[in-house]
This record gives structure tokens, C-alpha cells and sequence, in this order.
């Protein structure tokens, strides 16, 4: 028969710790936890270098003929005659506001009538034709202002003259026309 275990006897000094062990897998990613509250603006950076000037716009430029006192434009009949021109150089594409102002004057007898055109002319190509037509049973003279506008796009590069015609085509009882104070502007415009 196995008598009483004894009592346990006192433990003894601890052995030298073992070497570490491989390191296990690594586990599953965890959630991503919640932003962050946003941080303070940093202090604004320095500012850049200007950037190279770009060209220059151009300019609408300014060409007119003011011509004071009086050219006769009656008679003959049928006979165009110009009594405001403009030359300038222009380039293909460019628009041309073209303005010109002037008055009729006719010393007629009675029971007068007078018919005229106005043309406007790019070199010898017809632009625009205002018709004026009138009559009177009065004698006298008579003035009539008369002015018009028009744009036109120049159809190359080159020199032109502008210019206004007067045409009587018709003419009862007129002595003599006259055309006076003639005004041409040209306003152009590089697109």
C-alpha cells in the first residue's frame, strides 16, 4: 500500500526563457474607425509669378471726308458724279460702318420734279442706292439734308476708296442742282 503523498517541496529557480516562436498569420483588418475632425487652414502660399502680358486688342480706327461748299450735279442728266470719297487700306474680314451726310440743293420753276440717286461705292462695285424723289408746284430753291449708313465687310486685303455718286435720272423744270457740305466717316472694325 502507497502511504501519504508528502508535502510539495520548494519550487526551484526558474530556467532560462526558450526562444521566441514563429509569429502567427496576422488577423482580418478591422473596420476603418470614423474621420477625423479637419485640421486648421495652413497660412495661404506665396503668389505666383505674373504670367506673360497677352497682345494687345486692336483699336476701331477712324477715316472721313469733310468737304464744305457746294459740286454741281445737275445737269447733265444721267451723269454720275462723286462728291465724297475716302481711300484706305483694309484687310479681308474687316467691317466697315460707312456714314455719310450731305444736302441737295435745285433752284427749279414752277410745277418742278427731280428725281436722284445716291450711290455708294467700294472702288467701282456698287455697295447701296438711296432713291430720293420729289415735285413742287412752287418755284425757288429748295434744300433737302439727306444722309445714310451702311456696313460692308471688306472682301480682301488691299486699298479702296469709298466713295458717294449722285445720278439725277430725272429732272422737270430744274435749272441747276448742287450738293453741298458733303460728309464721309468710315468707322473700321478688325474682328
Amino acid at each position: 500500500m502507497t502511504g501519504i503523498t508528502g508535502a510539495t517541496g520548494v519550487t526551484g529557480i526558474t530556467g532560462v526563457t526558450g526562444a521566441t516562436g514563429i509569429t502567427g498569420v496576422t488577423g482580418v483588418t478591422g473596420a476603418t474607425g470614423v474621420t477625423g475632425a479637419t485640421g486648421v487652414t495652413g497660412v495661404t502660399g506665396a503668389t505666383g509669378i505674373t504670367g506673360a502680358t497677352g497682345p494687345t486688342a486692336s483699336s476701331p480706327t477712324l477715316a472721313f471726308s469733310e468737304a464744305p461748299g457746294t459740286i454741281a450735279i445737275f445737269p447733265p442728266l444721267n451723269t454720275e458724279v462723286t462728291v465724297a470719297s475716302v481711300t484706305q487700306n483694309v484687310l479681308i474680314n474687316q467691317q466697315l460702318k460707312i456714314d455719310y451726310a450731305l444736302a441737295v440743293e435745285i433752284i427749279a420753276t414752277a410745277n418742278w420734279s427731280i428725281v436722284f440717286e445716291m450711290r455708294l461705292y467700294r472702288d467701282t462695285t456698287l455697295i447701296d442706292t438711296r432713291i430720293f424723289n420729289r415735285s413742287s408746284s412752287q418755284a425757288g430753291t429748295q434744300r433737302f439734308p439727306l444722309a445714310s449708313t451702311q456696313v460692308n465687310i471688306a472682301p480682301t486685303t488691299t486699298t479702296s476708296t469709298y466713295s458717294v455718286r449722285i445720278i439725277v435720272t430725272a429732272a422737270t423744270s430744274i435749272t441747276s442742282a448742287t450738293a453741298i457740305n458733303r460728309d464721309l466717316n468710315i468707322i473700321t472694325f478688325t474682328p
